[in-house]
C-alpha cells in the first residue's frame, strides 16, 4: 500500500503543473507565427491535439507507475519537456529558431 501512496503523492504534485503547461502550449500555438485573415484553425487544432496527447500520456504513465516505480519519471518528463520548450518558444531566445521553422529563412541579425 505504500507504493500506491507514493504514486498518489507524485500525481498530486505533478497534476497541477498540467494547467500552466496547457496554457503555455495554447499561447505558443496562437501567439507565434504569421497572422492571417482567414483564421488560425490549424494552430487551434494543433494546440488541442497537443494538449490531448499530453493529457493521455500523463494518465498512461500514471497508470503504469502503479505497476512500476520506474514510470514515475516519465510522468514528470511529459510535463517538463513541453513546458520548457513552450517557454523557450515564447522568449526572445528562440527568434532565429522560430523564423527558420515558421518562415523557412534565417534571421539576418
Amino acid at each position: 500500500h505504500m507504493h500506491a501512496f507514493r504514486v498518489e503523492i507524485h500525481r498530486r504534485i505533478a497534476a497541477p503543473l498540467l494547467a500552466p503547461l496547457f496554457t503555455l502550449i495554447s499561447c505558443a500555438a496562437l501567439l507565434l507565427g504569421p497572422v492571417r485573415r482567414r483564421g488560425q484553425t490549424r494552430r487551434i487544432v494543433a494546440a488541442v491535439m497537443s494538449v490531448t496527447v499530453l493529457q493521455g500520456l500523463f494518465l498512461a504513465f500514471f497508470n503504469l507507475s502503479k505497476e512500476s516505480i520506474l514510470a514515475l519519471p516519465l510522468m514528470y518528463l511529459v510535463i517538463f519537456v513541453p513546458l520548457i520548450f513552450s517557454v523557450f518558444l515564447l522568449t526572445g531566445l528562440s527568434e532565429n529558431f522560430r523564423r527558420g521553422f515558421l518562415y523557412g529563412k534565417r534571421a539576418t541579425s
